[in-house]
C-alpha cells in the first residue's frame, strides 16, 4: 500500500473488549451524522453499500418489531442512501476508510486465519462498541426478520433472559416470486407482493449448540434443478467418494438476536460464539430474488468481493440466465405463499415459547 494510500492510525483504548483487540485494523469507525449514544436503545446493525431499494421498507419493518436505534457503517454509497439515513433521528451512520471486501492481519491466536475482511471487522466492532452486555439484532438490508403479530424484539429477549442462552438464531428462508417476472419493478422494495418461501424445516435446534441445517434452500434447489451446481469436477469428487447427495454451499444460519460479551467473536455471517438459547428460532425473510437481484449479482461478481471470487454469485448470475430464458417457475410442490410467523411455525421455520 503506497504512502499516498495509509491508512489513519487507529485509536485504541486502555481497555478493549476481544473483538475489538482481534479486529483493532478496522475500528476506525466514526459518526458521520449524529451519534446515538442510548445503549439500552434496542439496537439493530448492519451495513450498506447502495441499498436504497431496500431502506425505506427495512426501516419500516424494523421500527414496527421495537428497533429503536439503527447503526449502520456505510460503504460509500452512491445512490442516495446515506443522505436518506443521515435524515433519520433513530440512525446513526458510521463511515471508514476500509471497503467490504478488503483484507488486513488480525490478532494471532484467535480465529484459524491470519486476516480477514473489513466486514467480519464491523460484524464484532459494531456490537462490541455499541451494545456490550445487551441484547441487539443483526440483519442485513435484504434481510427481514419475522415475529409473531404484536411482538417486539424485547420481548424476545426477556423470554431469551429466562430460557438461557445468548443468541437466538435464524434459519435464512429464501423468498421468491412465482417467476421472475412476477417481482413488481421499481425503485423501492414492497414487502407485501406475492412471495414464496420452500417450507420444509430448514434447521434443527441442537439445545445451548448452533443449530444443525438440514436443508440446502431455495437457492441450491434451483440451482440443482437448472444442473448449475454442484461443478462437474465436484460431482466427479462427489462420485469418487460415493457421495450421493452434494454438500451445503451456502450457510443458512443466522445469529438474529445476541447479548454480546467481552470475550465474543464473531467469525463470520453465520458463526458466533455465543450459547444458543435451546430451541428458539426466529424465521429470517431472505428477499433474494427482490427485483434488483441482477444489479447485485453483476457487482458482486465483477468486483469479486465474496468468498471464492464471489464463486456463489457467478452461479446465481448463471441460474437468472437460465429462469429468465426458460421462463420457468420458481415454485415447487413444497413452496408456500408468506402468512407471517404462523406459517413459518407450521414449516418447522420459526419457533417462540409465548
Amino acid at each position: 500500500m503506497g504512502a499516498e494510500n495509509q491508512r489513519p492510525e487507529v485509536f485504541l483504548p486502555d481497555v478493549m473488549t476481544r473483538a475489538e483487540h482481534v479486529f483493532a485494523a478496522f475500528n476506525d469507525l466514526r459518526p458521520l451524522g449524529r451519534t446515538l449514544n442510548d445503549a439500552d436503545a434496542m439496537t439493530l446493525f448492519t451495513h450498506l453499500r447502495d441499498e436504497m431499494y431496500f431502506l425505506p421498507a427495512f426501516l419500516d419493518h424494523y421500527r414496527r418489531l421495537g428497533i429503536e436505534r439503527f447503526v449502520l457503517v456505510d460503504d460509500r454509497s452512491e445512490d442516495g442512501g446515506r443522505e436518506y439515513l443521515l435524515d433519520q433521528p433513530d440512525v446513526m451512520v458510521l463511515g471508514t476508510d476500509w471497503r467490504f471486501g478488503e483484507t488486513a492481519p488480525i490478532a494471532p491466536g484467535h480465529l484459524k486465519v491470519k486476516s480477514e475482511r473489513a466486514i467480519t471487522g464491523w460484524l464484532n466492532i459494531l456490537p462490541a462498541r455499541y451494545a456490550l452486555g445487551r441484547w441487539a439484532v443483526r440483519a442485513d438490508l435484504d434481510e427481514f426478520i419475522a415475529l409473531p403479530s404484536g411482538t417486539t424484539f424485547a420481548d424476545v429477549a426477556a423470554l431469551a433472559e429466562t430460557a438461557g442462552g445468548n443468541v437466538v438464531y435464524g434459519p435464512m428462508l429464501d423468498l421468491y416470486p412465482s417467476k421472475l417476472g412476477d417481482a413488481i419493478p421499481g425503485d423501492r422494495f414492497d414487502p407485501e407482493t406475492n412471495w414464496f418461501f420452500d417450507a420444509l424445516p430448514h434447521l434443527r435446534p441442537s439445545g445451548a449448540r448452533q443449530p444443525k441445517q438440514i436443508y440446502h434452500g431455495a437457492r441450491a434447489r434451483l440451482l440443482l434443478a437448472n444442473d448449475i451446481w454442484p461443478h462437474p469436477a465436484v460431482r466427479v469428487l462427489l462420485h469418487l467418494a460415493r457421495v450421493s447427495r452434494p454438500p451445503f454451499f451456502n450457510d443458512l444460519r443466522k445469529p438474529a438476536l445476541f447479548r454480546w460479551q467481552s470475550k465474543t467473536l464473531q467469525a463470520s455471517s453465520h458463526e458466533i460464539d455465543l450459547a444458543a438459547v435451546p430451541g428458539f428460532l426466529l424465521p429470517v425473510l431472505h428477499y433474494k430474488f427482490a427485483e434488483d437481484l441482477r444489479r447485485r449479482v453483476c457487482r458482486a461478481v465483477s468486483e469479486r468481493q465474496y468468498f471464492s471470487a464471489s464463486f456463489e454469485y457467478t452461479m446465481l448470475e448463471r441460474l437468472l440466465d437460465e429462469l429468465e430464458k426458460a421462463e420457468a417457475s420458481l415454485t415447487f410442490k413444497h413452496s408456500r405463499p408468506v402468512r407471517g410467523f404462523d406459517g413459518f411455525a407450521a414449516s418447522g421455520n420459526g419457533f417462540l415459547p409465548l
